[in-house]
């Protein structure tokens, strides 16, 4: 008995030694990284607020080289983005901060690989320099299209991996954008964005999903477990078995009877608004961009691809599974949530 108290108190003593070391592994910085962070968004001018920036990516370089940065809680810094896979080989860690009267955001990111040392890439926004065909573009060697992800998404088909993540850009003063992002790795195990991960009409080729929309429109794009309803409407034929109706279908229907066949589906999908513009004299014009009532978009993993299914007779129900939406509390609310 005496032998089982003491095992007791040495793994109680080791796990407060541990907890306490974890923190003072980051309370180093965490005091200046939470200033700047403050004048970030704060501050009257922009020049101040550039300057504060300086002095956070260089206290936050200095974290994301500590060798125990995977085990750090960065809640009380509300702005990062601290995004793990599950096997806790990488870390993504994104954040923004608002200029011109909070017209646009300025967008940084950082990736951590575990090693011995852990590599620490910072990641190079190049969205404003591929503007023509965006969607299309695989990024590598540290380049990026700029966003602060929200969702790191992670699936396995036989022996590889499939990471996706989903995030924002307000880099722009008249429009919003979420992003649908694929992330791989080459064979010297650095990041690649923008693989071909996507499988659909119109999807097919795209390496990212790019939505573009009104700075005052609200638009979902997150991966969640939802339950729903799926309506087929299936007809018959005076005489004939019922079918379900074909797109193609040319035969008169006078006569025929409906039977309408309601299937509740449960399952795991990035769902994601379908945009348009308010009239077709607005296209193009992003700042014009709103989701439509009648229709969304849905991502499923099928066997190492990502399938767009088209969500149309569907009544969303409930959400099943809760939403990673960051680690801002109560008091501070970014445009990203």
């Amino acid at each position: 008995m005496k032998r089982f108290l003491w095992c007791i108190i040495v793994f109680s003593f080791n796990l407060l030694f541990s907890q306490g070391k974890r923190n003072i592994v980051f309370s180093e910085y965490e005091d200046s990284l939470k200033y700047f962070m403050t004048l970030m968004f704060n501050a009257p001018y922009d020049m101040e607020r550039l300057k504060a920036h300086d002095e956070f990516r260089k206290y936050l370089v200095k974290t994301l080289q500590n060798e125990k940065v995977f085990e750090i809680a960065f809640d009380s810094i509300p702005v990062l983005y601290p995004l793990m896979s599950l096997d806790k080989s990488f870390m993504i860690v994104t954040y923004g901060f608002p200029l011109e009267d909070d017209a646009i955001y300025e967008i940084h990111g950082f990736m951590v690989l575990r090693g011995k040392p852990n590599r620490i890439i910072e990641l190079q926004n190049v969205r404003k320099s591929i503007q023509d065909n965006p969607e299309y573009i695989t990024l590598k060697n540290g380049q990026w299209y700029g966003a602060v992800y929200f969702q790191l998404i992670e699936k396995k088909y036989k022996k590889d991996k499939y990471y996706l993540l989903i995030g924002w850009n307000g880099e722009d003063p008249y429009y919003r954008e979420k992003i649908i992002e694929t992330l791989g790795f080459d064979s010297r195990g650095l990041p690649v964005f923008g693989k071909n991960y996507f499988r659909g009409k119109g999807y097919a080729k795209k390496k990212r999903i790019i939505l573009r929309y009104s700075p005052t429109a609200s638009v979902v794009a997150r991966y969640q477990s939802i339950t729903y309803k799926n309506i087929d409407v299936i007809r018959k034929e005076k005489g004939s078995a019922f079918r379900k109706k074909s797109a193609i279908d040319t035969r008169a229907q006078q006569g025929w009877k409906k039977k309408i066949k309601v299937k509740e589906i449960t399952e795991e999908l990035v769902v994601f608004d379908n945009l348009e513009p308010v009239s077709k004299e607005f296209e193009g014009f992003y700042s014009f961009y709103f989701p439509r009532d009648d229709r969304m978009n849905g991502l499923r993993f099928n066997k190492g691809k990502w399938e767009h299914v088209i969500l149309t007779n569907v009544v969303v129900e409930k959400n099943t599974k809760k939403v990673n939406d960051g680690l801002a509390p109560p008091g501070w609310k970014f445009p990203w949530q």
